[in-house]
């Protein structure tokens, strides 16, 4: 038995050297270039972009994308990011539509796939773009928030707030960063004035029939009948407060037909006016895609 057991040894380990290098072969590690690519994991992985949409898809990824402004707009950030993506697997060149992904993955609170969408933005972006440099603040200042605090430095408990003690709050946000007003002020001015010219009419109206009815009573008290009064009586008096009164009465209907007018075109252009969405910066800040309606940097597809 010790005769046999050193030549099977042998064996095992011979074919251990043989097999240990086609082990080695046979799971290469990842190539530079897709790890280069390649998110972190867990993250959306966008393909690269090798073909071109055809005119059908470029219309279904504008409807697409239509659709998740529209949702976005309604602060339906989930859904808005489910078009933005449909929008962009149907027609990749439209490559600012990873902007309008990233601003919908920051206001859902997902960091990270933001950072991911923009990264990817500034690889199939022209290197002459020129929302570019904003897109990589725009990568540092997220990084930033996601950087862990400084461990704090043990000190001397801090004293109790006094009444003379000022209590520090957080810088209130800019306003480029606020949303965009749905809707504007202005349909609503447009409708407050008809109402105000509206009640002017209706009171002005109101004071010309009474000028007309007191000039009839006053008629009628110096013996006037209808259209004929006795001889020695002064109808001007009675005939100008007529007419001034015809005249107010003519006015203040005409005047609720306007504010009645006004109000209405108001109401009706508040409820068709379109939902407003623009960045406030063309090309300092790229916040949708400038190829679908032309919300920021202008134009359409």
């Amino acid at each position: 038995m010790s005769v046999l057991r050193h030549p099977m040894a042998l064996t095992i380990f011979l074919t251990s050297l043989v097999a240990a290098p086609a082990f080695a072969q046979s799971s290469p590690g990842p190539s530079p270039s897709k790890a280069a690519e390649a998110p972190t994991s867990g993250l959306t992985v966008y393909p690269d972009c090798k073909t071109t949409p055809t005119e059908a898809e470029s219309e279904a990824a504008h409807g697409a994308y239509l659709a998740g402004k529209g949702s976005f707009d309604e602060a339906d950030y989930t859904t808005a990011i489910t078009y933005f993506k449909d929008a962009y697997r149907r027609d990749c060149t439209k490559y600012e539509l990873l902007n309008a992904l990233a601003r919908a993955f920051e206001a859902k609170g997902d960091t990270p796939e933001a950072i991911n969408a923009l990264e990817t933005y500034l690889r199939r972006a022209p290197a002459n773009n020129p929302g570019n440099a904003d897109v990589q603040r725009r990568i540092a200042a997220l990084k930033a928030q996601m950087s862990p605090a400084p461990p704090a430095v043990a000190s001397a408990p801090a004293p109790a707030p006094t009444s003379s003690t000022t209590t520090t709050t957080a810088p209130a946000p800019r306003e480029a960063d606020r949303p965009a007003p749905v809707h504007t002020i202005y349909p609503w001015i447009v409708a407050g004035s008809g109402a105000v010219v509206a009640i002017v009419g209706v009171s002005l109206w109101a004071v010309g029939n009474g000028q007309v009815s007191q000039s009839k009573d006053d008629a009628a008290a110096a013996g006037c009948d209808g259209t004929r009064c006795p001889d020695g009586v002064n109808v001007k008096p009675f005939q100008d407060k007529n007419d001034s009164g015809t005249t107010k009465k003519t006015l203040g209907i005409v005047l609720v037909g306007v504010g009645a007018a006004a109000v209405a075109g108001g109401l009706v252009w508040h409820f068709v006016e379109p939902s407003l969405a623009r960045s406030r910066k063309v090309h300092a800040r790229p916040d949708i895609a400038p190829g679908y309606a032309g919300l920021s940097l202008g134009g359409s597809f």
